[in-house]
Order: structure tokens, then sequence, then C-alpha cells
């Protein structure tokens, strides 16, 4: 796993975000349903990178799905989608628009039955037209993927580890014929269906606008024809300053009463908030009413302080009346004093007749809601009076205009986005005037939803069915079209090696002039080619013969070389004196002479420095720096030095160098070193003796000169005055040594005369 993601971290985390952000940015066809194109990031990760790599794309990029749909089976089908093309792709197919639709005919569609049909229980129209959505906008993000990963510009090497290096005719005719059937169709249809969505929002706007108007109208007449009513009551109640329940005004409030049916009481209160006349007198418990306290009620108080007609609350179970009612009050009509007032109560179910007569067209619902958001009356059945009323706090509000809003209930989890908009409607708010009341206006998206649902499943199974047709009549054209090329390629396959061999070749035919022409351009250039093959035969022959000859007078002469190589070495290793090779002052090369003069082994002396073969680092030094400058000259250096062997001993030699090349000084040198160590040692002794030769001359010079020698001692005198022996004086300037003898004169002449003598001499 390592290995599939090694160096690939960035990339494959920057194809994700893109795909998540893609996915982001959908284009709706119908309500909850919208194309998205994370897909293709997560296509171009699996032929790029291999099947792990795409399939953590496909997760990061479907992601997204799960927040805009609700539910989780998006991401296990695109999933399973990018499991499947990296399975083709390994197996060598390359035609990633069969790949994909098949995916989605064989695979995708089903699951998608399962899924939404089967664990969500979508409808079978809404799960047939989720099935033909994501078939065309997986292929369609495939094909865009497709198209990308063969731009030369974008991918100059190969592409990915399953796909093949080359896009092929076929390839180019499935991209082209594809996208441009798909993106036209696509397109006509996403312009249809946004413009009737369109032209529905500003039907239903105006519609919603006008019935909301009337109706509110409606009410709001409705409501003053009994506020009017209450300020007849009141002009009476003026007219009479004795505000006592009396029989005979109870019989003028039964008259008015029977006037305007729709009340169910009126009744007058005093500034003090108590009823005080009242009809009729009792309540549906048979209770008497009157003298019940309303001060503290909002509406007393809107009343008195505004001093003018006031509509209440609705209340429920009030003061022993069991349907829920509201209240019409106006305060006295020709006096600043608030001194009385008088009230009708009507029950709320007189206000369902008047919105009844609304009509529900179009499933409709109007709901009268007060000041707290409660529904007070309904038009639709499963409406109940007194709850809360389009509860917006989960709910999603798109402004289509005129005061108008469509309102998308909060999705719960595993609930579609297109089961929501069943629940979706249009509102517009209307306020009632002189109420504390609210006229909402509901039209429900769910029939227009069924419309639109309808028409994209018509459209998207149009396009499904060209682009299957598509891909059949492109995959006969593209196999007819390219039968001959393929044909030609494969007849072409060593082509030069068939001509060589003179193998016979069966060239394909096509109707096609194009083709025909490359046919014949190939047949040209191989009769051309054979005719150059003879040719080279030819050649070939003659120059097999030259190679030859020449081969073996290169044989001799290498041989005649070894033979030289073989003398010169005989020569090297038996020399006397010692040859070297160095490089960069190293030894690369030596003969027997020089390991013997130096003491060294040759496993030793191997790329051994030459300051090993110096007394010290200053001479090291000193000879380099004299004798490189003049070998780079390519001059020859010649010294008498003193170097030292491996045992430590010292010895004179006489040094030798010259360059291999001297342009390129990293080639070595050759040096020749000869122990000349005999040779001075009898320099110095020919030097000695020279010295000793020359002191003797200089005494024998001063022999031959005249001495004074005294002539009756036989003393000399030397050059101090001193009169020394004649030996003494000798042994002093010649270092001759003496030994005293006698010659046969003298013996004669002292010892002539004795006996002794003349018996030995006469014996002798």
């Amino acid at each position: 796993m390592r290995k599939v993601f090694s160096g690939h971290y960035l990339p494959i985390a920057i194809l994700g975000l893109c795909g998540y952000f893609g996915n982001i940015l959908d284009l709706p066809i119908s309500f909850g349903v919208s194309f998205i194109f994370g897909s293709i990031c997560s296509v171009i990760a699996v032929a790029y990178f291999g099947i792990g790599p795409g399939l953590v794309v496909s997760l990061i990029a479907s992601s997204y799905t799960y927040h805009l749909w609700n539910h989780p089976y998006a991401i296990i089908i695109f999933f399973l989608e990018i499991l499947w093309i990296g399975w083709f792709l390994r197996r060598g197919k390359s035609n990633f628009l069969l790949i994909d639709l098949s995916f989605w005919l064989l695979v995708g569609s089903p699951l998608v039955f399962v899924c939404y049909g089967a664990l969500m229980g979508l409808g079978f129209q809404n799960v047939l037209l989720i099935a033909l959505k994501q078939s065309i906008n997986g292929t369609l993000n495939t094909l865009l993927a497709w198209i990308i990963l063969s731009l030369p510009l974008v991918f100059t090497r190969p592409i990915g580890p399953f796909t093949k290096r080359h896009i092929t005719s076929e390839h180019v005719i499935f991209q082209f014929a594809g996208m441009f059937l798909l993106t036209s169709s696509l397109l006509m249809l996403l312009l249809y269906t946004q413009r009737e969505l369109r032209n529905s929002h500003e039907d239903v706007t105006h519609s919603l606008q006008s019935d909301s108007e009337a109706a509110a109208s409606n009410l709001s007449e409705w409501i003053d024809k009994h506020v009017v009513a209450i300020q007849v009551v009141n002009e009476i109640v003026t007219g009479d300053r004795n505000l006592v329940s009396t029989a005979s005004f109870q019989e003028q409030l039964t008259r008015i009463r029977s006037l305007y049916p729709d009340f169910n009481d009126i009744y007058i209160g005093d500034n003090t908030a108590p009823t005080i006349t009242l009809r009729p007198l009792i309540n549906d418990d048979g209770e008497a009413i009157l003298d019940f306290d309303v001060e503290d009620e909002i509406w007393f108080k809107e009343l008195e302080s505004n001093k003018g007609p006031v509509v209440s609350d609705v209340f429920f179970d009030r003061w022993g009346i069991s349907v829920p009612f509201f209240i019409v009050s106006t305060p006295p009509g020709r006096t600043d004093k608030f001194s009385y007032f008088v009230s009708g109560i009507i029950n709320l179910n007189k206000l369902l007749k008047v919105m009844s007569l609304q009509g529900s067209e179009h499933g409709r619902i109007f709901n009268l809601v007060d000041r707290n958001q409660k529904v007070l009356v309904s038009t639709s059945h499963k409406s109940e009076q007194l709850f809360e009323a389009n509860s917006f706090a989960d709910a999603r509000q798109i402004p289509v205009g005129n005061n108008v809003i469509l309102v998308v209930p909060g999705v719960k989890r595993n609930i579609s986005i297109m089961q929501a908009y069943k629940d979706a409607y249009y509102l517009i708010r209307m306020p009632i005037s002189g109420t504390p009341w609210y006229l909402n206006v509901a039209h429900p998206v769910a029939p227009l939803q069924n419309e639109y649902h309808h028409n994209a499943i018509q459209g998207l199974a149009c396009i499904l069915g060209l682009l299957i047709i598509m891909t059949s009549a492109i995959s006969l054209l593209s196999r007819w079209l390219t039968a001959a090329l393929q044909k030609l390629a494969r007849v072409t396959v060593n082509l030069p090696q068939k001509i060589e061999k003179q193998e016979r070749v069966t060239w394909p035919s096509s109707r096609l002039e194009d083709v025909s022409k490359l046919i014949q351009n190939f047949q040209l250039s191989a009769e051309s080619l054979a005719k150059s093959f003879e040719k080279n035969h030819k050649v070939n022959i003659s120059l097999e013969e030259a190679v030859a000859n020449r081969t073996q007078e290169l044989q001799e002469e290498r041989q005649r070389l070894a033979e030289v190589l073989k003398e010169n070495t005989i020569i090297l290793e038996n020399t006397t004196v010692g040859i070297t090779m160095v490089r960069q002052r190293k030894q690369v090369w030596q003969n027997s002479a020089a390991l013997e003069l130096f003491g060294y082994s040759d496993e030793e002396v191997k790329n051994l420095s030459t300051l090993n073969f110096y007394r010290s680092q200053e001479e090291y030094e000193k000879i380099g720096a004299e004798a490189y400058p003049v070998l780079k000259r390519g001059e020859a250096y010649h010294t008498e030095t003193t170097l030292r062997r491996a045992d430590g001993s010292d010895m004179e030699v006489s040094l030798h160098g010259q360059a291999v090349n001297p342009e390129c000084p990293q080639d070595g040198s050759i040096w020749i070193i000869e122990d000349i160590s005999d040779r001075k040692h009898l320099e110095k002794e020919r030097e000695k003796l020279i010295l000793e030769l020359q002191t003797a001359l200089m005494e024998v010079k001063t022999l031959g000169s005249m001495l004074p020698i005294c002539s009756s001692c036989k003393k000399i005198r030397d050059d101090e005055g001193y009169w020394k022996q004649i030996e003494e004086y000798l042994g002093e300037h010649t270092g001759a040594e003496f030994s005293h003898g006698i010659c046969n004169d003298c013996i004669e002449k002292l010892y002539g005369n004795e006996e002794w003598y003349r018996k030995s001499n006469n014996s002798s």
C-alpha cells in the first residue's frame, strides 16, 4: 500500500478536494435532482495512479453527496464504479466510455433500484429518474476524464499504470461523438428544465400573489363588516346613557344579532372591564355569564390605549364557551372618556366558511395564523387548529420573488432530498389589516415535481437510448473504418525482417481514399526497401570480405603487439632500475625492481601515496613544486634526492619523470628510479683520497725546499727555529714512521775489525 501511494500523496489529495468541490458545483434538472462532476477526478486518479488511489479520491469526492442527498448509497455506487473502471483498465481495456456505460447498465442501475427503491422506499418514478440521471451523469464524467487524460499537453508521459500509452482512432471517434451527443442533448435538457422551472416559479409567484391578496381582502372585508356591526351597537349604547342590563336593551341586541348571524355573543362592559349586558345571558353549560372580568386581556389594554376597534387573539374554552372564538371590540364613539366598550364574540368556524370560499386550486392551502404563528383556520383537512404553523427551524427557504419563498422541509437521515421536496411548498404571507393575524397561502411542490420528473425521465431516457445506439453504431463504424488500418498494422509488424527474408506480404485494401493511399505508400516503401536490401546485401558481401581481411590484419597486428608487449614486460621486469606509474601522486603500477628497491610488496604499494617514499613533508612538497610544472610543459624532469625505504632506511636515488599526456595530467606520469647510493659512496671516497693526495703533495713540496741541516749532528731546523732529529722532522711533515737499521758500509766501518763479524761474514 505504501508503494502504491509513494510520492503521490499531494496529487491524490488535490484530486480528492477538486472532486469534492466538483460535487458542490451541481446543476439541478428538477426538484432534488442535480448533475454533479466530482467523479471526473476519481476516474483521472484511477487511470493515472491505480485502483487504490482512485478509490481514495472517490471516497473523498463522493462524501459530499451524503450532505447533498442525505444518504450513503451514492457513495457506495460511485466507489463500485471506480473499482469497475480500474479492474477493466488493469486487464488492458482502454475504452473508458464503454467500460463505464457497461457498469451503469449491468451494475449501477440495478443497485439504484435496490438502494433507493427497496431500502429507502422511493416510488418507481423517483427511482427510475435517479437511475437514468446517474447513468448519464457518470458516463459524461468518465468521458470528460478520458478526454482530459488524452490531452498531450496535460500528460506528456504515458498515462498511468493501467492504460495504454497511445490513443487509437477508434478512441478519438468515441470521444468526439460521445461528447457531442451528451453535451448537446444535456445542454438542451438543462436549458429546457431551467426555463420550465423559471416559468413555474413566475406562474406560481403571480398566482399566489393574486390569490393571497384576494383572500386577505375578503377576510378584511368580512371582519370590517362585523366591526361596523359592533359600532352600530356602540351608537345605540351611546344614545342611551343608562348602561344597565335591561330587558329592552337585550331585545335590541337580539335584533342586531339577527342581522349579523356570525356573532355568537354580543356584550357591553364598563371601564372597569366587567360585563354588564350580554346576549345570550347564559353560556353553553347553562351558566350566567354576566360580570366576567377582562381587565387583564391584551385586547382590552389595546382597546383602552388605541381608542379604536380591536380584534383579539383566539380564545379556547374561556368563559364557559367550548369552541374557539375571537372578540371584536369598540370603545365609546362620541366621547373621549373610556367609560364602556362593546364587544362581539365570533366562533372561529365562521372564518373557516369565509376561507373555504377561496377554494383550493392546485391543492393550495390557506392558513390563518395569529401573532404567535398559531394556525387559527386552515383549508387543509390534515391541519389542526392552534398548532405551530410552518415551523422553519429546520427548513431551507429559497426566495423566488414577490415575497414568495420556496420552503423545503429539513431532511432526516436516510430520507432522500427528493422525498423532502414532495413536502415542499411555495409560501406567501399576507397581513390581515385591522387584526394581529396573517394569511399564509401555500402552494405544494409535489404536483410540479411529478410533472418535471416525468419530463426529465423522458429526456434522460432519450439521451441514454441515443447514447446506447451511438456507441453501438460507433463500434461498428470504427471497426469498418479502422479494419484496413488494423490489418495494415499487423502486416507491417517486423516488415523489414519479412522483406529481408523475402516472405510474401498480403496488403489490405480499403474503399477510403486516404487509407488506400496510405496502403499504397507502404507498398512503395516496401518495394524500395526490398531494392535497398538487395543493394545492401551486395554491399554487405563486399564489406564482409573487407572486414575479414581487416580482421586478419588486426589479428596479426595484435599478435605483433602482444609479442612487443611481452618483450617490453620482460625488459621492464628485468631492468635494474625501478619504473613506476603515478596518478595524483599515488602509485598505480611498478615493476619488480621498484618493489625490491623500496622493500614493499605489490599489494602494499597499490594506491600508496608517494609521500611514504620521502623523509619529510617538506621534501615531498618541494619535489612536487619543482617536478609537476615541468611535466605539464611536456618536458622531462630529472633530479637526485634521498628517498626512504619501507624499513625506514634512506637511499640516494636519481629521479627521471615524464608526463603520459601533458594536456591531461590526470593520465599520470612515468618515473625511473635508480639507486646511486654506491656511486655516491665511491664519490665520497674519491674526494677523500684526492684530499689526502693534495695534503701529501703539499708536504712533498715542503720537503723539496732547502732544509737547514747541521753538518755535524745532521739535525734539521724547523720554521720556528728548533733543531730536530731528521726522523722527527720527517715524521711530522710526511707522517712517515722510521725503523732503525744499519747499512753494509757502516757495518764494515764499525764492526769490520771485530772477529764475530769476520766469522759471520766468512760463513755466509
